[in-house]
């Protein structure tokens, strides 16, 4: 037998009843260390979720917030869009609306010399409207040019012109000079999805995903 048994077996009850509490006490204490760090961990790591869970939904309720904002402005981006679509003729409407143009101008007292129409050209970056130039030479008087102008600004579509060039002859017997005129000016055609570059239509149907 042991001298550490011996020992313990002279012991008085009471002191082998304390010994058996300290080791009991001991136990417990590496066990609900144990036990306590463990929920501890767990308890921070549920709230770590929760913290993010709680910032998730604060996002997500400011965006729901902000959600009929956002609505409007896309209601007035389409009304605009559809405004501007009005005014941008489509591909079967163009010979109509440069036949406009050329009429105007005799209306307006303007001789007729050449009217060539260019080759539609898509912009972008929207691509979703394609500019269709043209180039008309006048003869006329300076008021005939005005009138012709201010006829052209009252089109319902969209006619801009981008550049007159002007010389003047004077014919004898007329004390006013008349005009020669080269006016390179484009409107523009409205392009439906089927006629967009490729390059849009991915765009779109990226969004569209």
């Amino acid at each position: 037998m042991s001298k550490l048994t011996e020992g313990y077996l002279r012991l008085a009850s009471y002191k082998k009843a304390l010994i058996w509490a300290v080791v009991g006490i001991l136990i417990g204490a590496i066990y609900w260390g144990t036990a306590f760090r463990s929920s501890v961990n767990e308890i921070n790591a549920l709230e770590k979720k929760y913290t993010q869970l709680d910032v998730s939904l604060r996002e997500k309720q400011a965006i729901a917030a902000n959600l009929p904002i956002v609505k409007e402005a896309v209601a007035k981006l389409d009304y605009h869009l559809e405004q501007v679509k009005k005014k941008l003729p489509l591909s079967e409407e163009i010979p109509a609306l440069l036949k406009s143009v050329s009429d105007n101008g005799k209306e307006s007292g303007l001789e007729a010399v050449l009217f060539r129409p260019g080759k539609p050209t898509p912009v972008p970056p929207k691509y979703f409207y394609a500019e269709v130039p043209f180039t008309m030479n006048y003869q006329g008087r300076y008021h005939d040019l005005g009138n012709f102008l201010e006829r052209i600004s009252r089109l319902p579509r969209i006619v801009s012109i981008d550049k007159i060039d002007a010389s003047t002859e004077t014919y004898m017997g007329n004390d006013e000079p008349i005009l020669k005129l080269n006016i390179e000016a484009r409107t523009f055609r409205f392009l439906p999805p089927e006629e967009r570059p490729v390059e849009e239509k991915k765009g779109a149907n990226r969004r569209n995903r």
